[in-house]
C-alpha cells in the first residue's frame, strides 16, 4: 500500500509541475491516459485508474481553460476521487474478511478424531489394493481442475499475510492472484440427500437378512451383465471421492489447527453410468475404529459427518461382516447379487490427503460405505 501511495503522489506532482504552462499541461495529458495509464492498468489496478481518471480530467480542462490553478483543481479532484473509491473498497474487503474469518474459524481435529490409534512403527503395512488408492488419487486431481478446487486456493490466499492486508497485494489484489471473496471461500451449504427407501422401507439388519434362494449360474451371470462389477467398482469411487471432496478439506497446518474443513458428505447421489435399470435405494456409513464393533449409522440420507454425532446406529449384518473382513483382506469392493437387488460393502481407505489429519498409515481401513440397489421403478 505505501508503495502504490507514494508512486501515485509523486506522479500527481509531476502533473501539477506540468500545469503551469498550457502546452505542457496538454502533452502530459495526452502522454497519461494514451500510454502510461493503460500500461500501468495491466499490472496495477489501482495505479491504472489514478492515472487514466487525472489525465482525462487535466485533458477535458485543457479545452475548456487555460488557467493553471482551474487544471490543478480538476486534476486534484479526480485524484481524490479515486482514492476515495480506493479506501472504500479496501474498507469493504476487510470487513469481508473479518466476516469470512468469523465463518471459518482455525478448527482442531485432536477431539474430533481423539478415538484413533497413532501408528506405531511396529505395526505392519494395512492389506490394501494399490489400484484403489491410485483410482482415487486420479479422480482427486481431475477435482483440482473443478471450480470447488478454487475453494482451497482462497483458504491459502486467506491464510497468508498478503490476504491479512488488502491492499499490499499489487492491483489490490488482482494482478499477482485472484481477489479473495466471500463467493470464493464461504461454499454453499449443500442440503441433505434423501434416499428413495425413505419411509417405505425400514433401515434395519433383518431387511438385509430376508432369506432368498441362492442364484443359478445363468441368473447371476445375466445380473453381473446388467450390473458388471466394474460399474459397480467405478459407483463407489466416485463416490468415495465425492464424500471427502479434496477442496473441502482446508488448510491443515496441524492437527489442532486446520482452517476452512468441511464435514465429508455426498454432494449428489452415487449412480451407475451405464446401468440406468439399477438405483441406490440404501447407503450408509460403517464405523469401524470408534466403536467396540464395527456399527453401520443409520440415516433416511446420505451419510453425513457433521451428523454422526446423533445419528443411531445397528449391528452390522452377516453379509456386511463378511465384506467387512474381505476388505481388511485387501479388497475394496465386495458384491453380493440377488434377484431385483445388489448388495454391496465398499472401503474408506487412508489416501495421502487424509494423513494430514488422521492418525493412519496409507491404505489403512478407516471405514466402510454399504450398499444396497434395486431395480429402478418403471425398468
Amino acid at each position: 500500500m505505501q508503495g502504490v501511495l507514494i508512486f501515485s503522489g509523486v506522479y500527481l506532482f509531476i502533473v501539477f509541475l506540468c500545469t503551469r504552462n498550457a502546452a505542457h499541461a496538454g502533452v502530459c495529458a495526452v502522454f497519461g491516459f494514451v500510454l502510461i495509464g493503460p500500461i500501468l492498468f495491466l499490472g496495477n489496478m489501482f495505479l491504472g485508474r489514478f492515472v487514466l481518471l487525472t489525465s482525462a480530467a487535466l485533458l477535458v480542462a485543457f479545452f475548456f481553460t487555460e488557467n493553471k490553478w482551474h487544471y490543478r483543481g480538476v486534476v486534484a479532484l479526480a485524484a481524490l476521487t479515486v482514492y476515495g473509491f480506493f479506501f472504500r473498497e479496501a474498507w469493504q474487503h476487510e470487513q469481508e474478511m473479518v466476516e469470512i474469518r468469523k465463518a471459518l474459524p482455525v478448527a482442531s481435529m485432536e477431539e474430533r478424531l481423539s478415538y484413533e490409534r497413532k501408528p506405531e512403527p511396529s505395526d505392519s503395512v494395512p492389506l490394501f489394493s494399490e489400484e484403489h488408492l491410485w483410482q482415487m488419487a486420479l479422480r482427486i486431481a481431475n477435482s483440482e481442475r473443478n471450480d470447488m478446487w478454487r475453494h482451497r486456493q482462497a483458504l491459502e490466499e486467506l491464510h497468508s499475510e498478503t490476504a491479512n492486508d488488502f491492499a499490499s497485494s499489487p492491483g489490490l489484489g488482482s494482478a499477482r492472484m485472484p481477489r479473495t471473496t466471500k463467493h470464493s471461500l464461504l461454499l454453499p451449504k449443500d442440503a441433505p440427500i434423501p434416499l428413495p427407501t425413505s419411509g417405505a422401507h425400514p433401515l434395519s439388519a433383518e431387511d438385509f437378512l430376508r432369506e432368498r434362494t441362492p442364484l443359478s449360474v445363468e441368473q447371476r451371470d445375466d445380473l453381473e451383465a446388467k450390473a458388471p462389477k466394474a460399474q459397480l467398482w467405478t459407483l463407489h469411487h466416485k463416490g468415495v471421492v465425492d464424500f471427502i471432496e479434496p477442496s473441502m478439506l482446508g488448510i491443515v497446518k496441524s492437527r489442532s489447527q486446520v482452517l476452512g474443513f468441511v464435514p465429508h458428505h455426498f454432494q449428489k447421489m452415487p449412480a451407475l453410468e451405464e446401468a440406468q435399470r439399477w438405483q441406490v435405494t440404501t447407503l450408509e456409513l460403517v464405523s469401524i475404529l470408534k466403536h467396540e464393533e464395527p456399527v453401520a449409522y443409520v440415516s433416511r440420507h446420505l451419510p453425513r459427518m457433521s451428523e454422526l454425532h446423533k445419528a443411531k446406529t445397528r449391528p452390522l449384518t452377516a453379509f456386511e461382516k463378511l465384506g467387512l473382513d474381505h476388505l481388511k483382506k485387501g479388497e475394496d469392493l465386495h458384491v453380493d447379487y440377488a434377484p431385483e437387488m445388489i448388495r454391496m460393502v465398499g472401503s474408506l481407505r487412508a489416501a495421502n490427503v487424509c494423513l494430514d489429519c488422521h492418525s493412519a498409515q496409507r491404505g489403512q481401513l478407516l471405514g466402510a460405505f454399504v450398499y444396497r440397489l434395486e431395480v429402478a421403478a418403471g425398468k
